[in-house]
């Protein structure tokens, strides 16, 4: 008979890939050859020190092993022999500081020399990602970065302190050469040291820049005329600290006049500008594959322009947090909107299905892989489940299904009464659940918050249908022994579940 030690190491080493660490550390107890097989998985991401703030490992030991680290992250205060090794497959850099960063008395040297060290001896990193870290007092660092990477594409900095003009220049020099970044800069008080160099390889940029109070308004101004800099930037996130000097008209303008061509996906968010300015805004817009806002007076107007503009090309629209989104614009998209591949909305009424306008109009956005939308339904209506089961059916594509029920405090006054009065979709056999049967490729469905009275037949069914399901979250039941009845039928499966008391759903 064989056995799996049968198989040649480099099989089994093909296969350890695909188990979690846990389960890779049990394997390689069993014998030798599983051992010498596996063992190296477990080095595939390193973190220093451990979650107990312990140094586990010798530096000589990391030495030894550090052809097989892919992933590598420092937190805090970690000794100069671990930045002193050459980690050559690791393209994922992260360090992590204190929150908030120790003052500069605090390891300078750490700052000033450990940082820089692990940069020149490892020139093959790409991604680099600073939380946290206190990286204003000196360019050493910065000029480092920017003199030694052979291929950087993705920057993230989370705080940086107030910098001196000297510092400010290295900082935005090492930004130049980056395809993507992500500043999180909300301490920083930079706006004055904004660089007028050119950011031509700038692809992807986010960011949240609160900036000092009394300089806001400056720094708003400054940062869009940065960002005029980056001509070929193909996706823009930006977070608005203080909205109240955002320079809105100046924004406008500058998408009009095409400063940014190739702009695919844009997200603007914490601007609660009026629907009418929205509207101005996307109007403007070059076609996008993706959008995202979270403006509560999102409404007619600006979801026309969207719609007249944006539903050929559209691939993720992300409206969740628009309280204003209404449930027939959400029926709309997924009419209309043929190659939508992900869509985040607050709510659906199902009787919406049945409307004299939607009679016979089918979901047309057949590729979605990733729905997060609350359904309603009218209590006494005993056929409407089935009618959302049929349309959902037709998204035999989707991976990931969020049915959850959100709070309804934000939404207006109106709103929120009509929906405290409605039921939510059941997941039940009997109410039309079978005709999901299509979902072949799902992996993960949440449905937190939505009073579910299943049986066993029902879970059983889940189980034996989405052959692909790899997580699930949401009570099955209120009736405390039918849901530990039902939770211990995943003891035996490959299938994660978490009751909603330990699901934080973002």
């Amino acid at each position: 008979m064989a056995r799996i030690t049968d198989l040649p190491e480099e099989v089994i080493a093909l296969v350890g890939i695909h188990l979690n660490k846990n389960a890779v550390k049990f394997a390689i107890r069993t014998c030798w050859h599983l051992h010498n097989a596996l063992n190296h998985l477990l080095w595939r991401q390193l973190t220093l020190p451990s979650r107990t703030g312990r140094f586990l490992l010798s530096a000589a030991k990391i030495k030894e092993n550090a052809h097989h680290i892919q992933q590598l992250e420092f937190r805090c205060h970690v000794p100069q022999e671990y930045y002193s090794i050459h980690y050559p497959k690791v393209h994922n850099l992260t360090m992590v500081g204190t929150s908030p960063p120790p003052p500069r008395t605090v390891s300078p040297e750490t700052q000033l020399h450990h940082h820089p060290l692990l940069i020149s001896l490892n020139p093959q990193f790409q991604v680099l990602t600073l939380r946290n870290i206190d990286c204003s007092s000196s360019s050493n660092l910065w000029e480092t970065i920017c003199a030694t990477l052979q291929h950087p594409k993705r920057l993230e900095v989370r705080f940086l302190g107030t910098m001196d003009k000297g510092v400010s220049d290295s900082f935005w020099r090492t930004c130049s050469r980056f395809e993507e970044l992500n500043l999180d800069v909300l301490e920083a008080e930079c706006g004055e040291t904004l660089p007028s160099l050119m950011f031509p390889d700038l692809k992807r940029l986010k960011l949240y820049y609160g900036g000092c109070f009394r300089h806001a308004a400056m720094d708003m101004d400054d940062h869009l005329e940065w960002m005029k800099n980056a001509p070929n930037l193909e996706a823009l996130e930006w977070r608005v600290g203080h909205y109240r000097y955002f320079p809105i008209g100046d924004l406008i303008t500058a998408l009009a006049g095409k400063a940014w061509p190739r702009l695919e996906s844009f997200s603007l968010l914490f601007l609660p500008e009026p629907d009418d300015v929205w509207a101005d805004i996307i109007n403007v817009l070059p076609p996008l594959k993706r959008f995202q806002s979270n403006n509560r007076q999102f409404k007619e107007q600006s979801f026309a322009r969207l719609q007249e503009t944006q539903f050929e090309t559209l691939r993720c629209l992300h409206v969740r947090d628009c309280v204003s989104f209404s449930s027939p614009m959400a029926f709309t998209v997924l009419v209309e909107c043929v190659q939508l591949e992900e869509f985040h909305a607050p709510y659906i009424h199902a009787a919406d299905l049945r409307s004299k306008d939607s009679t016979g109009s089918d979901w047309a956005c057949t590729g979605l892989r990733f729905l997060r939308l609350q359904v309603f339904t009218e209590k006494d209506d005993t056929g409407a489940d089935e009618l959302v089961f049929k349309q959902l059916s037709k998204l035999s594509q989707l991976k990931d299904l969020r049915l959850n029920k959100s709070s309804t405090a934000a939404y207006p006054a109106t709103t929120q009464a009509v929906l405290e009065q409605k039921g939510m979709l059941r997941l039940q056999l009997d109410t039309g659940l079978s005709y999901l049967s299509t979902l072949k490729h799902l992996t993960k469905i949440n449905f937190l918050n939505t009073e579910q009275e299943m049986g066993a037949d029902d879970v059983q069914w889940m189980l034996e249908n989405w052959t692909s399901l790899e997580f699930m979250a949401g009570s099955f039941s209120e009736d405390a022994d039918t849901q530990d009845e039902l939770e211990n039928m995943f003891w035996e499966t490959s299938v994660d579940y978490w009751p909603v008391d330990f699901v934080f759903d973002d």
